[in-house]
């Protein structure tokens, strides 16, 4: 069994070193509670997933911008923030499958295709669970092993 970590460009800020490692240590984490594929079995579990992952990022390293977390542009944030959902019509019947990971999660994504800027699963994602957390007084911990439906379905 390998786990491997991919980590994004710091540059030398160990803030964002911070982030990135809480990150990739919750995806470790789940995985192992759960004992599945997190990336591949369904967008839900992606979802939520890396939702999972940004917020503890966000409790490590809190104040920062939600962009900041998610790894992607303040326009990408304010364009999953006003296109929910556009977002949740889109995936309601494929959230179940692993069909559409490319729309939300790949850097390279085909935008004209889905109308959406890329990654903006990693946006969705933060956003429900941030919900989740704050909605139920709960913090990453409570929520590492749950069942995705809860929190998208909340």
């Amino acid at each position: 069994e390998v786990t491997v970590l991919l980590l994004e460009a710091t540059n030398g800020d160990e803030d964002m070193l911070d982030m990135l490692l809480a990150h990739e240590y919750t995806h470790f984490i789940r995985r192992q509670i759960l004992n599945k594929d997190i990336f591949e079995d369904s967008i839900g579990e992606r979802f939520v997933t890396e939702g999972i992952a940004s917020n503890y990022s966000r409790e490590i390293v809190p104040n920062k911008k939600d962009s900041e977390y998610c790894i992607v542009s303040e326009s990408t944030v304010d364009w999953v923030k006003n296109n929910i959902n556009k977002i949740e019509q889109h995936m309601i019947k494929k959230i179940n499958t692993p069909g559409l990971m490319s729309h939300y999660f790949y850097m390279f994504a085909d935008t004209n295709a889905t109308n959406m800027p890329t990654r903006t699963g990693y946006v969705y994602g933060y956003l429900k669970v941030r919900e989740y957390l704050e909605n139920n007084g709960l913090k990453i911990k409570d929520i590492l092993g749950i069942d995705w439906r809860k929190v998208i379905d909340d």
